[in-house]
């Protein structure tokens, strides 16, 4: 009786496949120097990337198109071209924030932030701070103890006023209200603020 497959499985497991073999396979000229230079590759890997992005566009796949804006983002910061990764990050962070995909907006955030650090621009980089803190439950506690030491030591140094959400780094509730007329001549609020900053110095 012959095994379910069989007739699909390579029974010469042993057979070495030379490597110079391997390399004569592969005709396209410029995939093999894609693979031979750095320039030829991220050219040649832009260009497909721009490719795939207009064909989720024109298919109504917008996911999908987003995830490879993020892959070109991140190969921008692994060359160290913070300018253009900044670029693409802050225009596709908030897309994810909107659907509550936090995890995942967190992993751009992090580069993002450490790109906008290394840029020496501040402003963003607490707003960066600020959205990773938010979402400070996908984080471990030794990122969300960095980053907060990061927020304190450059909230500081903004030169302008960023207005966001309390919720959920603080929380604000009323405890309790007098406004007894017969025994006060003014109404008294007593309200407690909550830090859920991960640690404070």
């Amino acid at each position: 009786m012959t095994d379910p497959f069989s007739i699909y499985i390579n029974h010469n497991v042993n057979e070495q496949i030379n490597p110079e073999q391997s390399k004569k396979s592969i005709t396209n000229t410029k995939l093999i120097e894609a693979m031979q230079s750095i320039d030829a590759f991220d050219k040649t890997y832009m260009g497909l990337s721009t490719r795939a992005i207009k064909s989720y566009d024109a298919s109504l796949r917008s996911k999908a198109a987003l995830n490879v804006h993020g892959d070109i983002a991140a190969l921008k910061y692994i060359r160290e071209k913070y300018e253009e990764a900044v670029r693409i990050y802050e225009s596709i962070i908030c897309r994810y924030g909107e659907q509550e995909w936090s995890s995942i907006e967190n992993s751009l955030l992090i580069k993002c932030a450490d790109s906008q650090r290394r840029l020496g621009k501040n402003n963003q980089y607490v707003e960066s701070l600020l959205a990773l803190l938010r979402n400070a439950a996908f984080l471990s506690e030794k990122d969300s103890i960095f980053y907060t030491d990061e927020l304190i030591e450059h909230v500081g140094k903004l030169d302008k006023e960023i207005k966001r959400p309390f919720s959920p780094i603080f929380s604000v509730n009323v405890n309790c209200i007098i406004d007894d007329p017969n025994t006060v001549d003014t109404t008294s609020v007593e309200v407690c603020i909550d830090n859920h900053l991960p640690k404070v110095k």
